[in-house]
């Protein structure tokens, strides 16, 4: 497991070795002009007369050389003429800025004290440190700028992606390959002609151990939000390894719902049920990035402007009720379209597009077959949120401990939760997402777009498909029933609940006028 000990022997060695690029380029000689000459990245200019040799300024050819030996790329953005700064060693990259390439440097020369003997054409000079930070001082900003950046090496080999049949993860002793009935765990060493994203390796190390109810934290967690109901554990197991398959194509496109199980309606939803532990569970095993679903706007051209081509989950918190799903069709189908403020617009492909979560104290809006195949639906029992009524203040806490911190697991803890992720992956991988009965989710549309009077009423009534009724008597009985004969509840509002009933439960309800009188009929929609 790494350790700070760890990273600071890495930093050590990568400093040695940047001192020693340095010493090799000091000692390359390159002749400029009559006059001039370059000694490393440092360019001169000599006096036939006097013999006397001045510093003048830098390089900029070697100086390229120095940040390319240092490990400095560009690297072209997925579906963008536009690129970004990377550093990479051993096929393992990360974002860099111009800043971070100049602060790398400015270290290097600091730490690089000697007095420079340069010698050139029988003139010999001594050239104090001091003169050469005094330079660096002065002309920084002709080497570190995005124009001379461009000159950069470009990096573009391509990226360890999940296929099919494979996923893959990045831990700190090694690549964990797993497929549905097999897991090896290689060195980076094996990693040929592919590059990783240093963000999506952990820190922490991997040796499988085989979770059960007994020894797993989180999976114990699990079986509660499922209501201890086999069908429904698998479902959930099966949704973490589909969100972790970093695989995507158009027809495989869905979202993940969280949901609460208890009938509630829009005016008091409850949450309290657990979903942000399985939010944070996710963060632990892909590079995630979440978005406030209170604060979403539809029309927000920016509003996806934190995920980047390493993202590989997006997830969308407490999503309002009265937010369109289809807006996110795009992006579960088509791929993404980025679009970052003073930046130039990033387009991802179906393959390269994360996994989209989305966790919701309400049932979202949209009825039809549509919504249907792009969500799949977890609904979380009141495991958690019935121990909150009952005045346990942290209820998961309370059975589980803290659940993901490093001082409180210790490293057969962490190791038996990736097994447990990677069991999940294993499931996903040999069962694709599995379906369960579903409890509440129907009735709390019903009672959220009717009303919770409806939604009673309606619950009584076995319609049947091709009949035909008349709806002034269903809206007679309901008002009498509900409101009473003084109310001003209007027999319109009354056939659009039945409409969106019907579309709720997968019909289709046609009304129209027969013998004086309005008449309705379902049908499959």
């Amino acid at each position: 497991m790494s350790t700070p000990h760890t990273h600071a022997v890495n930093e050590i060695n990568q400093h040695g070795k940047d001192t020693n690029i340095l010493l090799e380029l000091i000692n390359q000689s390159t002749a400029i002009n009559a006059s001039q000459f370059a000694s490393g990245f440092l360019r001169f200019e000599i006096d036939f007369k006097s013999g006397r040799i001045t510093l003048k300024g830098f390089y900029l050819p070697a100086f390229v050389k120095l940040l390319t030996l240092m490990g400095f790329r560009k690297r072209y953005k997925k579906g963008s003429n536009d690129y970004e700064f990377i550093h990479v060693e051993k096929a393992i990259m990360q974002p860099v800025t111009v800043e971070q390439m100049k602060s790398r440097v400015h270290g290097l020369l600091l730490s690089y004290t000697e007095t420079l003997t340069i010698e050139h054409n029988g003139a010999k000079a001594e050239i104090e440190h001091g003169a050469i930070m005094d330079l660096f001082a002065r002309q920084y900003t002709q080497i570190f700028n995005s124009g001379f950046a461009e000159l950069l090496r470009s990096f573009d080999t391509p990226l360890l992606r999940d296929n099919k049949n494979e996923s893959y993860f990045l831990f700190a002793n090694g690549v964990l390959t797993v497929t549905k009935d097999k897991i090896i765990l290689q060195d980076y060493s094996t990693l040929k002609n592919v590059a990783v994203w240093k963000s999506h390796i952990k820190e922490k190390g991997f040796d499988y151990i085989e979770p059960t109810i007994d020894n797993c934290q989180y999976l114990k967690f699990l079986n509660n939000v499922s209501g201890r109901n086999t069908a429904r554990l698998n479902a959930i197991l099966s949704s973490i390894g589909y969100l972790l398959h970093y695989y995507n194509h158009s027809s495989l496109g869905r979202g993940i719902i969280l949901y609460d199980e208890t009938l509630t309606d829009l005016q008091n939803p409850e949450g309290g049920t657990g979903k942000g532990i399985y939010l944070q569970a996710i963060e632990k095993m892909r590079e995630t990035v979440i978005i406030d679903g209170k604060f979403i706007q539809e029309n927000d051209r920016f509003k996806y402007q934190k995920v980047n081509e390493s993202t590989q989950i997006v997830a969308i918190e407490d999503l309002k009720a009265n937010y369109p799903f289809e807006s996110f069709f795009s992006c579960l189908t088509n791929g993404w379209t980025i679009e970052k403020k003073n930046e130039k617009q990033i387009k991802l492909s179906p393959e390269d597009s994360p996994k989209m979560l989305f966790t919701c104290n309400s049932i979202l809006g949209g009825n039809g077959t549509s919504d249907a195949r792009r969500q799949f639906v977890i609904e979380f029992s009141d495991y958690y949120s019935s121990q909150l009524k009952k005045g346990v203040l942290n209820p998961v806490e309370a059975e589980h401990g803290l659940l993901f911190k490093d001082d409180v697991w210790d490293e057969k803890d962490w190791n038996i939760f990736f097994s447990l992720m990677v069991y999940a992956t294993q499931l996903y991988l040999r069962n694709g997402l599995m379906s369960y009965e579903r409890l509440n989710v129907d009735q709390n549309k019903i009672i959220q777009r009717c009303g919770s009077d409806f939604a009673e009423w309606v619950s009584d009534k076995a319609f049947e498909k091709g009949r035909v009724y008349k709806i002034g008597e269903f809206f007679k009985e309901f008002k009498e029933i509900y409101y009473g004969e003084g109310s001003e509840f209007s027999q319109r509002s009354f056939t659009k609940n039945l409409k969106t009933y019907a579309s709720i439960k997968g019909m289709k309800l046609t009304n129209k006028r027969s013998n004086g009188e309005t008449v309705f009929s379902l049908a499959v929609a």
